[in-house]
C-alpha cells in the first residue's frame, strides 16, 4: 500500500484541489456508519498503488486488489475480466480508473458479476480526477 500523492494531495500538485476533496468525501464516506464496512468483502477494482486500503482497513473492511499487474489479490484478465467467482464481494470500488478503461459496459459488468447476489443496491464508487462526483453511484439489481 502507497498512499502517496493520491490520498494526500500536496498544495504544489497540478489536481491536488480535485484530490483534497476526493479525499475528504471518500474518508467521510467510509466514517458513515450506514455503510456496513465491518468484516465487508471490498475489492477496489483497478487499485494500482491502493492508496485508500489503509482507509477501508480503518473502518473494519477486508480489502483486496484488483490491477492488471500481478501485485495484487485478484488479476484483471488480458481480456478485462476479473479472476474471481460470482458475487465474491460486498462492495466494488473504484477510484480513478474510468478514464482508463476501453469498455466501460464490460467494465461495469465485470464489477456487478464481483458482487454478491441479492443485494438491494450494488455499490460501486468510481471517481476521476477530471469528474469527481462526491458520492456512492448504486446500481440496484
Amino acid at each position: 500500500m502507497d498512499p502517496g500523492r493520491r490520498a494526500v494531495p500536496r498544495f504544489w500538485q497540478p489536481d491536488w484541489l480535485v484530490l483534497r476533496e476526493m479525499a475528504r468525501v471518500l474518508r467521510g464516506l467510509l466514517a458513515d456508519p450506514a455503510l456496513p464496512l465491518r468484516d465487508a468483502r471490498v475489492l477496489d477494482f483497478g487499485c494500482g498503488t491502493r492508496p485508500y486500503e489503509a482507509w477501508f482497513a480503518a473502518a473494519g473492511a477486508r480489502y483486496r486488489g484488483a490491477d492488471i499487474d500481478a501485485a495484487h489479490e485478484v488479476r484483471i484478465r488480458d481480456d478485462g475480466t476479473l479472476d474471481c467467482v460470482d458475487g465474491e464481494y460486498d462492495l466494488v470500488a473504484s477510484f480513478q480508473v474510468l478514464e482508463h478503461v476501453w469498455d466501460i459496459g464490460a467494465y461495469l459488468g465485470e464489477a456487478r458479476r464481483a458482487l454478491r447476489p441479492r443485494v438491494w443496491a450494488d455499490p460501486l464508487a468510481t471517481v476521476s480526477r477530471k469528474n469527481f462526483i462526491p458520492r456512492l453511484w448504486f446500481f440496484p439489481r
